[in-house]
């Protein structure tokens, strides 16, 4: 039983903690601990796996060259890839709710970990297709030899399992996000955001590692690289099945979860979200969150066409633009962290948008028109980009941070970092719908490369940048100041549960729509359709555009009969 010195001692110290900004009690934790190191660990590899969400580059030597699917297909996988992640947010009701052998966290990290090794180890068994092209003798792609026409077609088993591996190990990473919160609502308010940070880092540490790693070893000819050595894409799968089991392993043995009081039923979870959807605060991150990635997600159909036949981008090359954006961007975040945490965000995006948006716009200028199509001068603007990614990203974390409430940790920032997932596949289809007019989505502008084709490639890239700088409006009519205002807005602010039925069925009926539209765009059949972002089937069978692309085929054929 405790002393009146020591009562007073416990409300001294939680009133403290208050007063520095605190959200909840329990004081800083301590990092250097090797127990507390393993939250960091599994961040380090989850790196690994979401090397698939937010780096297409890292699915590029597999989908967009050994397969060569359209750039309309490679969009859509890309988004139905950040749909399905974003459907974590299911995980992270029940890992606020139902604990696991009294566990709120560890124990949906481990299992969400040993389903996804389990799904690595099923795709080492697809039977892997024969490459879209031929090789030449000194191990380079030919473009011009099309060793098998059905090759798109086999990425539909893979896409569908690899979907099927990152919604259960949503699991995982909810949990994990949940521990992140737990921890950041512990800091005081001058240092909040150094977990989130530190987590962020691990990360993207782990993507920087696995780019390297992709880049070396899926670099053969049939990948688009140069050398003469690789390892099949079905192997590749295997080791994330090797990395999955250590995740495993650092659940049961490095990753210790404070003591948690028993939380609330997942009724009163969902009532309690729900109230906390109807105000101000979290209406006004919401909605800038979904608008902001949707006009900042539109881009060009025609981008990745242009990454792998007018600049050639080997996965190697692009593994080492990769790991210097990367490393780049994990400077950054430190550097903003520790000097210019307190900056007014809405200025920060601002400034941001403002470095990025020229800057993409003139180097793939620079690429259309054939001024410069070199790997390294065209991505050196994807390195001076991301250090205002860094800034972008930072206040994504803290947003979401400063909107949850104790004991919903786990669905709140679910979500704040997740409505971006909705807004991909909204702005894919887009994206496709507003590319598909120019006919920038298959090879034979890219191939043939006269003017005209340039011009159609360059008015599809310059009204995707149009789109993206719109996006600036929502930071100065949603975004909050900075914490302080947050905080304000959260006590002040007014409710509106009319606007948060509104809200609500916007994201349901948009994202059913764009997923459907995205999904058609993954099937070879129905690629072609117009809502799927292509010219319509019929139109492009009676084209000369089609006409061209079947006599490239047919003399490739003729050239392997002799």
């Amino acid at each position: 039983m405790e002393t009146d010195d020591e009562e007073c001692r416990v409300k001294g110290q939680l009133h403290f903690e208050l007063d520095n900004g605190a959200l909840s009690k329990g004081g800083e934790v301590d990092y250097k601990h090797p127990f507390r190191l393993g939250l960091f660990y599994h961040k380090f590899v989850e790196g690994f796996l979401l090397s698939f969400v937010v780096n297409p580059i890292l699915t590029y030597p597999f989908f967009g060259r050994y397969l060569n699917i359209p750039g309309n297909m490679f969009n859509a996988i890309d988004s139905l890839i950040g749909f399905i992640w974003s459907l974590r947010i299911f995980w992270a009701l029940l890992s606020d709710s139902y604990p696991i052998c009294g566990s709120y966290r560890t124990s949906y990290i481990g299992i969400g970990w040993a389903l996804a090794a389990i799904g690595f180890i099923i795709c080492y068994f697809i039977p892997l297709p024969q490459p879209y092209f031929g090789v030449t003798n000194d191990c380079k792609q030919n473009t011009t030899d099309i060793l098998n026409p059905d090759a798109p077609k086999g990425v539909l088993p893979y896409v569908v399992i690899i979907l099927i591996i990152l919604f259960f190990f949503g699991m995982s990473n909810v949990a994990s996000d949940g521990l992140t919160v737990v921890y950041a609502r512990r800091e005081a308010e001058a240092k909040r955001g150094k977990t989130t940070t530190y987590c962020s880092v691990s990360e993207i540490a782990g993507i920087a590692i696995i780019s390297i790693i992709t880049s070396t070893l899926l670099n053969s000819g049939e990948y688009g690289g140069n050398f003469c050595f690789s390892i099949t894409y079905n192997q590749y799968l295997l080791g994330y099945g090797a990395v999955a089991i250590f995740g495993v392993v650092n659940a049961i043995l490095f990753t210790v979860e404070p003591p948690t009081e028993k939380k609330q039923s997942l009724r009163k979870n969902l009532l309690q979200f729900w109230d906390l959807m109807s105000t101000e605060c979290f209406l006004r991150v919401a909605f800038f969150i979904l608008l902001n990635t949707i006009f900042q997600g539109i881009k060009s159909s025609g981008t990745i066409k242009i990454i792998s036949i007018w600049v050639k981008i080997s996965p190697f090359v692009g593994g080492i633009v990769a790991m210097a954006c990367i490393s780049t961007l994990i400077i950054s975040m430190i550097i903003y962290e520790r000097c210019f945490i307190s900056l007014n965000w809405r200025y920060v995006i601002t400034a941001c948008n403002a470095i990025i948006f020229p800057l993409g716009f003139f180097s793939d200028c620079l690429a259309i028109f054939n001024v410069v199509r070199n790997p390294f001068v065209n991505f050196l603007d994807d390195v001076v980009i991301s250090i205002p990614r860094a800034a972008n990203k930072f206040i994504g974390l803290q947003l979401a941070t400063e909107i949850t409430e104790e004991g919903n940790e786990g669905i709140a920032f679910a979500l704040m970092m997740t409505l971006s997932g909705f807004g991909a596949p909204i702005a894919t289809m887009l994206s496709n719908l507003m590319s598909a007019p120019f006919d920038v989505a298959q090879d034979f502008r890219y191939i043939r490369d006269s003017f005209d084709d340039r011009l159609n490639v360059f008015y599809s890239v310059f009204l995707s940048y149009s789109f993206n700088c719109f996006a600036l409006i929502f930071a100065y009519t949603l975004l909050p100041k900075q914490k302080k205002h947050v905080r304000e807005i959260k006590k002040n602010g007014r409710r509106y549960k009319k606007t948060r039925c509104l809200f609500f069925i916007v994201v349901i009926v948009g994202v059913v729509i764009s997923n459907l539209s995205n999904a058609l765009a993954v099937f070879p059949s129905t690629s072609c359709l117009v809502i799927a972002g292509g010219n319509g089937c019929n139109k492009l069978k009676n084209s000369t555009n089609f006409k061209y692309i079947k006599c490239i085929n047919t003399s490739s054929q003729h050239s392997h009969i002799q």
